[in-house]
């Protein structure tokens, strides 16, 4: 549906956001706008020699804190409320930064094609763990997290998924994803994974991939333990 003078728009929950035809975001940049009346209402560039901008987050608790994940390797994080500098800056990984998830208000997760993800204390700025097991170099392959059960999950280009306990950098569970794509070969892509924030005790996740197919899987704490036994 097309309003006057737009390109295109949709309303949720009272909220409408448009596209104007004809113009384009500036590249390597973020904006904060207001969505009623059209207007960017701050403009920063995070990156001092122009990097992109390949991910965004806002802090999910209702914090006025964003984090941006750019191409020069590094995650920044802004207060909207003034963002002529960034709050904090995580420098850590070899390459670009594909995803970024808050566990909590002050813990992150970050993802890289450098192949492996990062926890921050984004008070001190500090790398608390990282995490390697699954293959990432190229492609964004997706990243969740389970904030409850402090579990990652990502996928993988080996057309794996990988969940990782944030507690210890090793996987605690990988599923291979069998091919069903219409040529039935392998060597796709886990693209998209996606934690449901339910209770501590049970979980629920959904991936998807190059091979076109989701596939869910159900988790629920052991009783004796704290491992947690996951069912495709």
């Amino acid at each position: 549906m097309a309003g006057e003078g737009f390109g295109a728009w949709t309303t949720h929950i009272g909220i409408r956001f448009w596209v104007h035809p004809g113009r384009t975001m500036e590249p390597c940049k973020c904006g904060t706008h207001v969505v009623r009346a059209g207007k960017c209402v701050a403009t920063v560039q995070p990156s001092v020699g122009g990097s992109a901008v390949c991910c965004v987050e806002f802090n999910p608790f209702g914090g006025p804190i964003v984090a941006v994940g750019c191409a020069d390797r590094n995650v920044y994080g802004y207060d909207i409320r003034m963002t002529i500098a960034p709050v904090f800056v995580l420098d850590g990984h070899r390459k670009t930064v594909t995803y970024i998830k808050f566990l909590d208000n002050v813990t992150l997760v970050s993802a890289s094609i450098d192949g492996c993800l990062k926890l921050w204390n984004s008070d001190n700025s500090n790398v608390i763990r990282s995490y390697r097991g699954h293959v990432n170099n190229r492609n964004f392959v997706g990243l969740s997290v389970w904030r409850k059960g402090g579990l990652l999950g990502c996928g993988s280009e080996n057309n794996k998924v990988f969940v990782y306990d944030r507690r210890w950098g090793e996987p605690i569970w990988i599923h291979g994803s069998n091919p069903t794509g219409r040529d039935g070969c392998g060597g796709g892509v886990v693209s998209s994974v996606c934690w449901r924030q339910v209770e501590e005790d049970q979980c629920t996740l959904v991936t998807g991939g190059s091979d076109g197919g989701l596939q869910v899987f159900q988790g629920k704490r052991k009783s004796s333990s704290d491992d947690l036994l996951i069912r495709h």
